[in-house]
């Protein structure tokens, strides 16, 4: 079997990583921040139906990972490796998603094209 939809499974990872990184003690507003990150890249690959939809969830989802990345960059003294690797890891899968919903776009609208 070969999976078609790569993003869902970019956007799941994306998804785990950022509710990872809300066990960590870091205060209200990073929970907040991380839990909502989480839900939104979770909600997102539910969202295949509208990809305009689903690429704009993953951008916004993407810009709010680097707000947390900042919350938690001064909440802390001494800034924790773990949070920082979640943090990246789902900073990147969510831009490996963007890119593979673009893809995706682009070859819906070749085949329409041809059609």
């Amino acid at each position: 079997m070969v999976i078609q939809r790569w993003q869902s499974v970019l956007l799941l990872v994306a998804a785990l990583c950022m509710g990872g990184a809300a066990i960590f003690p870091l205060g209200p507003m990073y929970l907040v921040l991380s839990i909502l990150v989480a839900v939104l890249l979770f909600l997102a690959i539910f969202m295949f139906k509208n990809l305009r939809r689903q690429r704009l969830m993953t951008l916004i989802a993407a810009l709010l990972i680097i707000v947390v990345a900042f919350v938690a960059a001064m909440s802390m003294k001494e800034y924790n490796f773990w949070v920082f690797a979640l943090e990246l890891m789902a900073l990147l899968c969510a831009q490996w998603a963007y890119r593979r919903i673009g893809a995706d776009e682009r070859l819906l609208r070749s085949a329409d094209r041809i059609r």
